[in-house]
Parts: structure tokens; sequence; C-alpha cells
């Protein structure tokens, strides 16, 4: 029999139907699956030498056995985790129990479960765990505590308050003074108990025969979580005083700036400072930020830091006399903002060389290449269209010095990117001798990568690192 044109499209339908459901239940692998009943357990607020206990449980809720292969935990030693003696098969549709506990050794604390399966699509899963300590805390109102006389005829004192600032009783068994010319007005009466929240002062003196600045701690032996507390005491006799501090201790490299205050400075004689000298002792390698060195005012405002990493700026202020005061020394940390961001600084100055980063697939002088030409605060659009939080940004194009240079992006498109450095030929007489050139990279805030290579050669390009996200793993070139 023949069949009509429409009879024979169905058969051929049907035909294909069937072969194709065929074929698809013979694709259908059975496989483990594991759920767990929480990713996160917190354990509270416990008591010190309480132990709580909870169960996380693994549930199989794949086609297949699921076999758990470890079971791992990591951090606070505060969590312990009991391991079923026998890590048997877990049927489809069963559950496993682990028994985890808490016990407090420290104000807050955490870890991470690890789980091990042959669960094909989520291999390893983690738990968080939290929990916080019930200790009592305690906070001083000032430290340190100064304490300034004019000269060695006079004494002063003022007082220190000691606050609980934890959520149980704080006991404090003694109290004991350490350094030249402190001491107690009046003794406090032991055991000194204070609830959350309460406080107690205690009256301290100061003098001294001679002039000068000395430095004493008051400790306190208690009930805290290391059992001994400590504060500083600062005396001034009749001599200038240098009180340093910055606006923020923490900014962002480039795009972040601080200020360094001296105004509260003194001189404990009561004579007029005259002299504010600034300088910065310490700052990253690579670095070539500088303070204002005018010695007239106490305050360097808007200071920039040009590098990731850690700034000391010191003080010494002079009085009406010519004398001056002991050097004040205050820190800031500088933490890129960005996910990523590479940095780069070189030896010699008068070799300019060039920082460049290419987008996945990128290639070196176009749009998919970030350099001086085209990047300098912006200007490519990468990633997703018009959206500039996945743009490259170049911040600094250094020529004739050593650097720095730096690229970022807020949140990078995915993808691998690619680190260059160009030693450019024209801008500068050229330098043939080897030029050490560092470069670092990071993820997150964090140095992920850092690294130095001699470059010679004028027109060159030098390959340092690739650079995947967001993985975050990076490959020496």
């Amino acid at each position: 029999m023949r069949l009509g044109p429409a009879a024979l499209l169905m058969v051929l339908l049907t035909g294909c139907s069937d072969y194709a459901l065929e074929n698809q239940s013979e694709s259908v692998v059975p496989a483990p699956e594991l759920a767990l009943s929480a990713n996160l357990i917190d354990f509270g607020t416990q008591a010190d030498g309480a132990t709580v206990s909870q169960v996380l449980w693994l549930e199989n809720v794949g086609s297949a056995a699921m076999s758990v292969l470890n079971i791992s935990l990591e951090g606070s030693s505060a969590f312990t985790l009991t391991i079923p003696e026998k890590l048997d098969l877990i049927p489809p549709g069963e559950r496993l129990a682990v028994a985890l506990s808490y016990t407090p050794i420290n104000l807050d604390e955490s870890a991470s479960l690890s789980v091990l399966t042959n669960d094909p699509h989520n291999p390893t899963a983690t738990v968080q765990l939290s929990g916080t300590g019930a200790f009592p805390e305690m906070t001083l109102s000032d430290n340190p505590l100064l304490l300034s006389t004019a000269s060695s005829e006079q004494a002063t004192e003022d007082v220190l308050t000691v606050t609980n600032s934890g959520s149980v009783e704080l006991i404090i068994e003694s109290i004991i003074l350490t350094g030249y010319g402190f001491s107690l007005v009046e003794e406090t009466a032991l055991p000194l108990l204070l609830e959350p929240s309460e406080t107690h002062e205690i009256p301290i003196a100061f003098s001294s025969a001679s002039p000068g600045t000395f430095d004493g701690q008051i400790w306190f032996e208690d009930n805290t979580v290391t059992g001994l507390s400590s504060g500083s005491l600062l005396g001034v006799n009749a001599v200038p005083v240098a009180l340093c501090s910055s606006s923020d201790a923490s900014i962002a490299p480039i795009h972040g700036s601080t200020d360094w205050l001296g105004e509260e400075s003194f001189d404990a004689a009561g004579g007029a400072l005259v002299e504010f000298q600034w300088s910065l002792v310490a700052r990253p390698d690579g670095s070539a930020a500088s303070l204002d060195e005018t010695v007239g005012v106490a305050n360097r405002y808007n200071f920039t830091p040009d590098l990731a990493g850690e700034y000391a700026a010191q003080l010494v202020v002079v009085n009406e006399d010519g004398v001056s005061s002991a050097p004040c020394t205050t820190t800031i940390n500088a933490v890129p903002d960005q996910n990523l961001w590479v940095e780069m600084f070189w030896t010699h100055p008068g070799d300019d060389m060039d920082l460049h980063l290419l987008r996945p697939g990128g290639v070196l002088g176009e749009d998919s290449d970030c350099f001086y030409d085209n990047c300098v605060s912006g200007g490519l659009d990468w990633g997703e269209q018009s959206n500039d939080i996945d743009d490259p940004s170049l911040d600094i194009d250094d020529i004739h010095g050593t650097g720095p240079e730096n690229i970022n992006i807020l949140v990078p498109e995915d993808g691998t990117f690619t680190v260059v450095v160009h030693d450019y030929q024209f801008s500068t007489p050229n330098y043939y001798e080897e030029n050490l050139v560092t470069v670092n990279v990071f993820l997150g805030g964090q140095l992920a990568w850092t690294g130095s290579q001699p470059v010679s050669g004028e027109d060159s390009y030098t390959r340092f690192v690739k650079v995947a996200w967001p993985e975050g793993t990076i490959t020496e070139l």
C-alpha cells in the first residue's frame, strides 16, 4: 500500500519521536546528589565552659548510592566534629547524621566544614560554622592616659575609667602600675566586680623630678579571655609633646586620601609650638608619595597613597625655646577598592615603562588593550556594553620617574587577562641597561601575586602574568 504524503509525514514524525525518547532514556545515568540540612550553623552566644551540639544531616536526593569520602573541619578549635564510625554508602532517599559541638574559647569564632562525596555536580560541599563566647571584655576610657605637668614642682592626676563591655560579669583581681612617676591615688577594693556596661573610675597621679616624657602601664588580672588586660600611661614634664593621628586609617590607593593630624600636640611647660616637622618614614617599595615639608602648620591634608600597602608618618614638634619633642608615629593602610588592581614600578628613572592589561582575547595596541594611549582615567568599554563597572582605568602614567603605574577594574568580566610591560622608546633618552620591573596583582583587595623581571631593549614587550577571573588563578609567564 502506498502512503499519501500526510500519512508518510506522520509515520516519520512518530518514528523520530520514539527514537528520541528511547535515546533520551538511555542517556539518563543514575547519579547521587548531596543535600545538606544547613549551609550555615550558628551556635549562638554561649557561656564560658558550656558545650552545645547540633546535628548536620547529609541526605542523598539523587538516584544512585552516594559515597561519603571524607568530612573535615578547619578553623577555630572551639568546634569539634564527630564522624560516624563507618562512612557507608547512603542509598537514594536516606541520610547520614554528623554531630557538631561548640565550646567557646574566644569572643567570636568561626570554622568551615567540608564534605567530600561522589556527587558529580558538587563533589565538595561546605558548611560555615559560627559561635560567640559570653566573656567579659574590658574597655578603657583613654589609652594611653596622658598626665602632664609644667615643672618638677608640680604633680597631676587624672581618672581612668574602666568599662565592662562584655556580656557577663567582669572580675578584676589585682591592679598594678609600672613606670617611673605613676601611682594610684587611692586603693581599689578587690576583687572588683563589674556587671555588663558597668564602669569604675581609677584615679592615677604623676610627678617627675626631671623634664621628659615617661611611659607607663596599668595591668589588670581579670577573668577576660586572656586573663590579663592592660592600658598605657604617658607622663610628661615640662617638654613639648607630639600627638599624631590620621583622619582615616584605611583608604584606597589613588582613589582615597587621608589627613595627618598633629593639632593636639602641646608644650607641657606652657610655651608655644613653632615647628611641626612631618616626615614619611615608611612606604611600600616603589612608592613615590611624599609629605609637604612646611613646618609652620600642624596638619598635612589630602595625602593620597600611590601604591597599596602601609605608610607611616612621623611628627616632631619644636617649642619656642628650640626644644624638640620625642617623635610620634602613626600609620595608615592603603587597600585597593577594586576587584582587579595591577601595579607596576621599576628601578632606574629615565626609562619609560608602560603597563598594559589585555582583556580576554585582547590584542596589543587595540581597544582590547588598556594602556596610556586609550585608558587613562577610563575611556574603554569592556564587558557589558555601557556598564562602567567592568571597564578598565589607568590612573597613573609615569614617564620620567620609576612609577608607579596602575590599572584597575571594579568588577572584571569573566575570562583571562594578560599583564604586559612595554619598554617605550621615544619619550625619554634611551636607557639600554637592564631595568628591574616589579608587578603586583591584587584580587579583591588582597595581594595575590608579586614578581620582578629584568627588562631591556627599547620597544620590547614583556609578558608577566595571566589572571583568570572569577577563578582568581594567576599564571606566571
